[in-house]
């Protein structure tokens, strides 16, 4: 049973419509993974920098805007425990009972 030239037609566009939108559906997520890609890889970039094994010589200064903000990113995680830490590091030299050394770790076994 053929369909009538209207229907055909109508069916058509809305497959088309369809494929435009998952077209575009995936370009978007497309676009998210590569920003994401892009973060990790200067994120990766700044820490190689810390340890001095990156030099901001390989810097690409069209990525300062990207970079800042991974900077940022890193330090509102940082921060909040570095306050944490110095909070809990006031509270435990209030305490003398707490201010022993710390305890001596065993022999290392560099063979595993």
């Amino acid at each position: 049973m053929k369909l009538p030239k209207m229907d055909l037609t109508k069916k058509m566009i809305n497959q088309e419509s369809f494929t435009r939108q998952r077209i575009k559906k995936a370009k978007e997520q497309m676009q998210r993974i590569q920003k994401e890609n892009k973060r990790k890889a200067l994120e990766i970039f700044m820490y190689k920098c810390i340890a001095g094994v990156a030099s901001l010589e390989n810097f690409d200064k069209r990525d300062a805007p990207e970079m800042s903000w991974v900077i940022n990113q890193t330090l509102s995680h940082i921060n909040p425990k570095m306050e944490a830490m110095h909070i809990a590091g006031q509270h435990h030299d209030a305490d003398p009972s707490t201010s022993a050394s710390p305890p001596e770790c065993g022999p290392i076994n560099w063979n595993n």
